[in-house]
């Protein structure tokens, strides 16, 4: 019986005695007949080894036999306590410990222990030439078959829990460290790889809390896998994804960080851990080990390989087309398709980017919890509606009129928050100048004096600056000075001209301002005299239009002709 630890360069496990591997002394052997139960019937014989792991049984009967390593050696003060069969066995009789081992694998040998494949021992007609060290007795080398052989090695093991990193419990959301109040998440499947072949090697399931193990591991480089499976529909994390970041190390506990490395096609392949070379007596020995089931010595368990998951968020829904400009939806107002919106993350950058359906509507799904905002982008020639307007959240327009963007707003794990709505409109800047006039109709010779008045109006939805008017008198009237109900900044010639009409203050949709002035008509002046007005003024430039100009035209006519009078006479005959 000998340790299969590649010692003097030997390989390890390899399940032939090479290098300078030792052999185990103190170890009980037990001999059974061929049909024996062991831990049931009373064994042949019994011996331990010595002199270097050697053992005999001596003087038997011929038949068929079996060696067996009783369950108590692999338990808590045996001889071979943390310690697994040699990875194979071989199918003969006659092979030495230099070219196979000969316990059958058995993973609970601490219930059932390790035995060999059955011997048919029959008297000269034993293997001979093999190594019989350790033998004292006297029997010829052909009634000696000293070839069942066990090799074993130091096993370790890895493991520990996968827990849901949603910040319950006073803890923090995604930070990676299992705190507060967050649970483990039962019913994952984990997969441990070989690292070196990428193999599989062990599947098990969590339980109990969040916790798994793969215990009497040969060591070696290992990754702990979680298939992708689990990360689609009916799979336990379907709609969660790894904590951010992944600690870099092996000695870590989940109170320190978690181990799954980001990725986002989790669906497709899965998270995997860093990678875990696990060494006999070697491995960290602070960690908690409490749901540990096995008999491994604390320093040949790692159970630091833990995994953090949070359940996804996601944000979105409507933008509309605001016919009447309020900022609410109403019954009749539709969706806008194709507008384009953009989602950010807390430090201001871009995360995803979408188009508004058919009837309007978007999202953004499979979201990290934490802070986000929208930025919206009205199609060409289209202004927002107003910001927030009323009490009720599911209707109203929730981005700044100036800047298309939302406040930040906070998605816990697991939200769907659908309340982040656009209103936008058509752009239609106009204005409107009504001209009027006090007389209309003067005699010629005579001296008259009438008052005009300008009547400006915003009839568009754009706030307007600079609004100009000018008014041109025909020859033949003359402004008369200090009249004006606003004061005009130029008179030249016939030319009267408001610059910046109110004074440098913001005209609004539905804002009207009324100017009166007077002018005398010439004594000699006859026929018709029209009056000419006009209206500019511009607006400034939003996210999704250019600046520009709008403007009016009105006139009004004063006609000079003598008044003329008809008389009709009309003679009614009574019959």
């Amino acid at each position: 019986v000998w340790l299969d630890n590649g010692a003097g360069g030997g390989a390890a496990n390899n399940g032939v005695r090479d290098g300078s591997e030792s052999g185990i002394d103190n170890v009980t052997v037990e001999l059974y007949a061929s049909g024996q139960t062991p831990g049931v019937d009373t064994p042949v014989r019994a011996t331990v080894t010595s002199g270097g792991g050697y053992y005999f049984f001596d003087n038997l009967n011929a038949g068929q036999y079996f060696v067996h390593i009783p369950a108590s050696e692999f338990g808590a003060g045996g001889s071979l306590e943390g310690y697994a069969s040699s990875t194979g066995a071989g199918s003969d009789e006659t092979t030495d410990q230099d070219g196979d081992e000969n316990g059958i694998d058995d993973l609970n040998r601490l219930s059932n222990g390790i035995s060999s494949l059955v011997y048919d021992l029959q008297p000269n007609s034993e293997v001979t030439g093999e190594s019989e060290a350790g033998y004292t007795g006297s029997l010829d080398d052909d009634n000696v078959n000293g070839t069942a052989d066990f090799g074993f090695y130091e096993a370790v093991a890895i493991g520990n829990i996968i827990w849901d990193d949603n910040g319950a419990g006073g803890g923090t959301v995604n930070n990676g460290v299992m705190d507060g109040g967050e649970a483990g998440i039962d019913g994952v499947t984990v997969v441990l790889y070989d690292a070196v072949t990428n193999t599989p090697v062990f599947t098990t399931t969590t339980a109990g809390g969040g916790f798994y193990e793969f215990d009497n591991l040969l060591p070696g480089s290992y990754r702990v896998h979680i298939p992708a499976s689990e990360f689609t529909s009916g799979g336990v994390l379907a709609g969660y994804a790894s904590s951010t970041g992944n600690g870099s190390d092996e000695t870590t506990d989940q109170t320190g960080d978690e181990n799954g490395i980001d990725n986002p096609l989790r669906a497709t392949t899965g998270i995997s851990s860093t990678v875990y070379v696990l060494q006999p007596n070697n491995e960290v020995t602070t960690e908690a080990q409490g749901s540990y089931s096995g008999s491994l010595d604390d320093d040949n368990v790692n159970f630091t390989a833990d995994f953090g998951f949070m359940a996804l968020a996601s944000i979105g829904d409507y933008v509309w087309l605001d016919a009447n400009a309020n900022g609410v939806q109403e019954y009749g107002e539709l969706g806008i398709e194709n507008v384009l919106v953009e989602l950010y993350n807390a430090a201001g950058t871009l995360v995803m980017t979408t188009t508004t359906a058919f009837d309007g509507s978007y999202g953004f799904t499979g979201l990290i919890p934490g802070n986000y905002s929208l930025v919206f982008y009205p199609p060409a020639g289209y202004a927002v509606s107003p910001q927030d307007v009323g009490a009720n959240d599911q209707v109203d327009s929730d981005i700044n009129p100036a800047t298309g963007a939302t406040v930040v707003t906070t998605l816990d794990p697991g939200e769907n928050d659908p309340t982040w709505d656009a209103g936008m409109f058509p752009i239609n800047p106009a204005i409107d100048i009504e001209k009027s006039v006090s007389i209309a109709r003067v005699a010629p010779g005579q001296t008259a004096t009438v008052t005009y008045t300008l009547q400006v109006t915003n009839t568009g939805d754009l706030t307007l600056n600079a609004v100009s008017i000018t008014d041109t008198l025909p020859a033949g009237m003359s402004y008369v000075l200090g009249s004006a109900s606003i004061a005009p900044t130029s008179i030249a010639g016939q030319d009267i001209t408001w610059n910046d009409a109110t004074g440098g203050a913001p005209f609004a949709p539905g804002d009207s301002l009324t100017i009166t002035f007077e002018a005398s008509v010439d004594t000699q002046a006859t026929g018709t005299y029209v009056n000419n007005a006009g209206v500019v003024a511009i607006y400034p430039p939003g996210d999704n239009y250019p600046d520009g100009q709008v403007d009016d035209r009105d006139d009004v006519s004063v006609v000079i002709e003598d008044p003329s009078v008809a008389l009709d006479k009309k003679l009614w005959l009574r019959a």
